[in-house]
């Protein structure tokens, strides 16, 4: 199943919850992190790791996937190449040769996480048409939901899963979902309620420890919070790829 995660701001924590709801994943899933902001890529300092290999690498390699690609834990990970600004926005042979990659990687692994750029770019598009999934990382604020209602209204998706990012409560994280709700009711697009996470000053000290925050404070509020996220997203049932998220329910339920 592919995960694209996006937003329509910028510095919303988009790429913070990208990667520790990989690493919850692959606790479970064989899954894979792509780093899909082709331009400007931070996955690498969210988990605190330089790799040596990335996106520019395997496509002119050979090698398996899952020999050539770098590893966190358990957690594969295809890093971008930050800074190259011809990616940033694809050329036709460019999305042909990132769809066959992505083919690649959604036949070898459980789950494929897609943490894309903010914005609304040729690029992002095309990522949001590739996934099974879309989840929309927004906080509560005027300038976060207008540009998140840009993207929901640029893309060609109609659905949608909410998580409300550094909220003060569930109430709160709800008044978001509806106002959104209240916004798209005339148009094809729904969004769905996935989850809310709060301000969390573990999540703080773990940046500046350069460690994902699951592994600095896996009883912090912000965890367990995500983890609940992640229950909720691996047993949806939609328009999707059901095959994807049977399979994915399936190794859940063998533990």
């Amino acid at each position: 199943m592919l995960i694209a995660v996006t937003s329509g701001k910028g510095g919303v924590g988009k790429t913070h919850f990208s990667v520790n709801m990989s690493l919850l994943l692959s606790k479970r899933f064989e899954t894979v992190l792509v780093d899909a902001d082709t331009g400007l890529g931070n996955v690498d300092l969210v988990l605190g790791k330089k790799f040596e290999v990335n996106l520019i690498d395997v496509f002119v390699s050979d090698l398996p996937l899952k020999k050539l690609l770098p590893q966190y834990e358990d957690l594969w990970v295809v890093p971008a190449p930050s800074g190259v600004v011809e990616l940033a926005d694809l050329s036709n042979r460019e999305k042909r040769v990132l769809e066959t990659f992505l083919n690649g990687l959604d036949s070898e692994f459980d789950v494929v996480v897609l943490d894309t750029a903010a914005g609304i770019h040729s690029a992002v598009r095309f990522f949001l048409e590739k996934a099974d999934k879309i989840v929309l990382v927004v906080v509560p604020d005027p300038a976060s939901l207008n540009d998140a209602m840009g993207l929901i209204m640029s893309s060609s998706a109609s659905e949608f899963y909410l998580v409300v990012n550094r909220c003060l409560s569930h109430k709160e994280a709800k008044m978001v979902h509806n106002l959104l709700i209240d916004w798209v009711k005339y148009t094809d697009k729904v969004v769905h309620f996935l989850g809310w996470l709060p301000e969390d000053p573990k999540l703080r000290e773990a940046v500046f420890s350069r460690k994902p925050v699951v592994e600095y404070a896996p009883d912090s509020r912000f965890s367990s919070l995500l983890s609940n996220i992640v229950s909720k997203l691996v047993n949806l049932k939609g328009d999707g790829d059901e095959r994807g998220v049977e399979k994915l329910s399936d190794v859940l339920y063998k533990g």
